[in-house]
């Protein structure tokens, strides 16, 4: 299949399947007309600034008032290092409150934050769907295509938080963003190595 102008922009925004994406990285190692033609595609996008408000708290330190530990445990069921598109779980501790919330998940791609999920108001998931072991509800998640440092974010937003999903991307999240940024949602991020072949 070829790699067209709209897949290596997929590939930029980090909206591919992991699979995918790794096609497309394995592509772009072997070509040089490929990797001419991305670099030329990275010079025309125009990308917004990510929001300033995006202050997520460094890996191991608990973000707003009501804290939330986040930890990273890969599958075992693979064995030996984390491989691009691998399954992992992110571990969230318990919290203080009762109020019903609702997950986001972020990963920092092009040095910003983004929101990975959910995309559409379907896909909505509290955080009482997620199973719960030993007092902590578990998220599972699959690695990026990418080698290297990935970070990745939880954050649990108030039900009554308004989200408007027919605003751009950053103006959708902004309630969101700003409620972070005043550390009145709970919040917690890591980093996993997904080392190279």
């Amino acid at each position: 299949m070829p790699v067209t102008d709209a897949l290596l922009h997929a590939w930029i925004s980090g909206a591919l399947e992991p699979p995918r994406a790794l096609e497309i990285e394995e592509a772009l190692r072997d070509d040089a007309e490929l990797r001419a033609r991305l670099e030329r595609l990275r010079s025309q996008l125009r990308m917004p600034d990510a929001p300033s408000a995006w202050r997520l708290p460094p890996p191991g330190v608990l973000g707003g008032r009501l804290g939330l530990g986040v930890s990273f445990q890969p599958a075992e069921v693979f064995g030996g290092p984390l491989r691009p598109g691998d399954r992992f779980q992110l571990r969230l501790g318990s919290l203080t409150d009762a109020e019903p919330r609702w997950v986001v998940v972020l990963r920092k791609l092009d040095a910003r934050w983004r929101v990975v999920f959910p995309t559409d108001p379907r896909d909505r998931l509290a955080l009482t769907d997620l199973p719960e072991e030993d007092g902590e509800r578990v998220l599972d998640l699959s690695a990026g295509p990418e080698r290297g440092t990935q970070r990745w974010a939880v954050a649990l937003p108030a039900v009554g938080i308004d989200v408007d999903w027919s605003q751009p991307d950053i103006e959708r999240w902004r309630p969101v963003i700003h409620a972070v940024a005043a550390g009145e949602i709970p919040c917690g991020s890591v980093e996993i190595e997904v080392p190279a072949p």
